[in-house]
């Protein structure tokens, strides 16, 4: 009996299949459904890779915890190893970049964890004591961390050959203390972790904290007008004393907007709207 899939049985249309595969595509062709065999198959291929990315692992998850300057602040991915996650994985790992050398997560030297976990540096590493900071705590707390994670069903024990990890880490060049950069890496791995396997945050979280939360690094919370209309004061009065008992004739209300008027020598009148008061 002959191999269907023998080098005899192969066709170039434009891809080698069968001879079986071919006719399939031709009847289709035949029926009217495609114009031509290439575009009967790129229809096939095509299918094939929107089933594969409709089904695949894509999960995304992120945490920061500690105190400057050994505060750690992880971000994450999970996903397939035939998937983007996997190619942006071997991509990372064999495409090195100065300063932020790729590298595996390891419990110790010749013991990686699994999943196989990729570490990126955020910060620039600019000399070695820089990158052992990366290369010893942070390369052990992330390895123990996806270890943990197995043991504690948290990861799934049947996708350890299957899923890949992509982790971007974040170490401060004036980090000194390496049990601190330890824990602090640890306990934000496990956290984007869970944050990305139970799909955190839920929309209705982000919804309610856009208008409420302050973000550290810039120092102050946007306003958002809660309920128009607005009572808007202009204070455009050059002696503080009398602005001051205007502000304290206001009534008590979060629905005032003060605007002020102030004058800079060589700079004349400069507008500075306030928030709600």
């Amino acid at each position: 009996m002959s191999n269907p899939d023998s080098e005899a049985n192969l066709v170039r249309s434009p891809g080698r299949i069968t001879t079986e595969q071919h006719k399939f595509l031709e009847s289709e062709v035949e029926r009217g459904r495609f114009g031509s065999v290439s575009e009967a198959l790129r229809s096939v291929i095509n299918a094939y890779t929107d089933r594969d990315h409709s089904e695949g692992t894509y999960l995304i998850g992120e945490a920061l915890i500690g105190e400057e300057p050994e505060l750690a602040h992880i971000d994450l991915i999970i996903g397939d190893k035939q998937g983007p996650v996997g190619q942006a994985f071997a991509t990372g790992l064999s495409s090195l970049s100065q300063g932020h050398t790729p590298l595996l997560a390891v419990i110790r030297p010749n013991l990686p964890a699994k999943p196989y976990t990729l570490l990126v540096p955020k910060v620039t590493v600019k000399d070695l004591d820089q990158a052992n900071k990366i290369f010893g705590p942070a390369q052990a707390a992330v390895a123990k961390a996806i270890a943990d994670s197995v043991e504690e069903g948290t990861i799934p024990s049947e996708k350890l050959e299957s899923w890949i990890i992509i982790c971007s880490v974040f170490v401060h060049p004036k980090a000194e203390d390496y049990r601190r950069i330890y824990h602090y890496n640890y306990g934000a791995t496990k956290l984007a972790l869970t944050r990305a396997l139970s799909n955190y945050p839920p929309i209705d979280k982000i919804l309610y904290d856009k208008d409420r939360a302050k973000h550290p690094i810039m120092g102050f919370r946007v306003q958002r007008l809660w309920q128009p209309p607005y009572l808007q004061v202009a204070l455009d009065i050059t002696e503080m004393e009398k602005v001051k008992k205007v502000v304290q004739a206001l009534p008590k209300s979060d629905r005032i907007i003060l605007e002020a008027h102030l004058w800079s020598r060589g700079m004349g009148w400069k507008q500075s709207r306030c928030s709600e008061r």
